[in-house]
């Protein structure tokens, strides 16, 4: 199993990878953060921000900086846009194209081995090891069924009368490798100004009940995201890629 050759994400926004595309993210999450009462008012009573924009530098850099798994890695393009000139804009596909130009990573690594102390040293947001943790860190999916041309013809009747027509795949799985247990992808941030004087990291192992409310930029992303990355799900969507 190979991964990319993660480094860390740099402390400014016009040095980061794939810098115009990042930034459109961040402008739908600001928007985002701004409009949510407005999209969901009845949940607003679980809305954990004061609504006001936040940026790269002062707010996003430290904590993703202290994630081991996020970062950048070297890249390579592979194939042209379709038609020529598709291209995502800060409002979406307004000519609804097929395909952008497509990029992959120009290296590929083995994951390192890390140690518990490693995972120690992370927790006491010792940014050595968490470049560390980035080393040897692994996320991955289980495609439970595939597409049906990976099966042989005479199971696809059964396959088709089970509703597995499409590629259905399990949650995403995130691991040390070296390190005992699964991992949760968040940061070892350790807010400055919180009471609690946990990290982030902390914060979430040590709740009872794990319940996550975020802004739901999908809303926009409805409108702005290609229509084949769409996946409806009850009232609202999520965007994969």
């Amino acid at each position: 199993m190979a991964g990319f050759d993660l480094r860390e994400v740099p402390p400014k926004l016009d040095n980061l990878q794939y810098k115009k595309y990042n930034e459109f993210l961040l402008t739908w999450f600001n928007g985002a953060l701004k409009n949510f009462p407005l999209d969901l008012a009845k949940d607003a009573r679980h809305f954990p921000w004061s609504g006001a924009p936040i940026s790269w530098q002062d707010f996003i850099y430290p904590r993703a900086v202290l994630n081991p798994f996020l970062g950048e890695f070297g890249f390579a393009r592979t194939a042209d846009a379709f038609p020529p000139g598709c291209d995502i804009t800060e409002n979406g596909n307004p000519s609804q194209c097929a395909n952008t130009e497509m990029f992959r990573a120009s290296r590929y690594l083995y994951p390192r081995q890390c140690s518990l102390g490693d995972l120690a040293g992370a927790a006491a947001c010792n940014i050595a090891n968490v470049a560390r943790l980035r080393q040897c860190g692994l996320n991955y999916e289980l495609h439970h069924n595939g597409y049906l041309e990976q099966w042989p013809t005479s199971f696809w009747p059964d396959a088709r009368k089970a509703g597995m027509i499409a590629n259905q795949y399990g949650r995403t799985s995130f691991l040390f490798a070296g390190v005992p247990g699964l991992q949760l992808p968040v940061s070892f941030y350790k807010d400055p100004n919180s009471d609690s004087g946990l990290s982030v990291y902390e914060r979430v192992y040590n709740a009872s009940i794990f319940s996550l409310y975020l802004p739901v930029t999908n809303v926009a992303d409805v409108t702005r995201a290609f229509t084949a990355a769409i996946i409806p799900i009850k009232s609202f969507t999520i965007r994969y890629s």
